[in-house]
């Protein structure tokens, strides 16, 4: 679940750093690719809080031009499938990602003994460690059951 979750936050991102508003955003091309409504309402609860928490969110993301680009050492070439490292490139240049969480990633997946890092795995990484989606108790729920919706 929370790898679809990331790739709404990703779509509706990608749309908001071209200069469209939130409310431009159409649901139901969402559904049409076939993500639910908890999913959607989920990745959309997380958007708001965080242009609650910024209100320059949007530009907060913009990656900084003076930072050069992660190149991989042979072995750390070899954690990723070449569809995960183009994964992350998007996602630094959408600026999701920073350099910093790019080393971060790489420790994790050292650590974790993963030999070639498939998207679903980077997704679950930025759910739990990026984004923060997992329900922490604190007041913050960004998983909805299915009877929640944002009004």
């Amino acid at each position: 679940m929370y790898e679809r979750i990331i790739e709404i936050i990703v779509l509706v991102l990608a749309k908001l750093t071209q200069n469209k508003e939130l409310d431009d955003i159409n649901i139901d091309e969402l559904t049409s690719r076939g993500y639910t409504q908890e999913e959607i309402t989920t990745a959309f609860g997380w958007l708001l809080e965080q242009l609650e928490n910024s209100e320059d969110f949007i530009n907060e993301l913009k990656p900084d031009k003076d930072e050069a680009y992660r190149i991989l050492s042979k072995n750390e070439k070899d954690l990723f499938t070449k569809e995960t490292w183009g994964e992350i490139i998007n996602l630094r240049n959408l600026g999701l990602m920073s350099n910093k969480n790019i080393e971060a990633l790489i420790d994790w997946a050292t650590v974790m003994g993963i030999d070639e890092m498939t998207t679903e795995q980077l997704k679950d990484y930025l759910a739990f460690n990026i984004f923060k989606l997992q329900n922490d108790n604190k007041g913050n729920n960004f998983v909805f059951s299915g009877n929640q919706s944002i009004n």
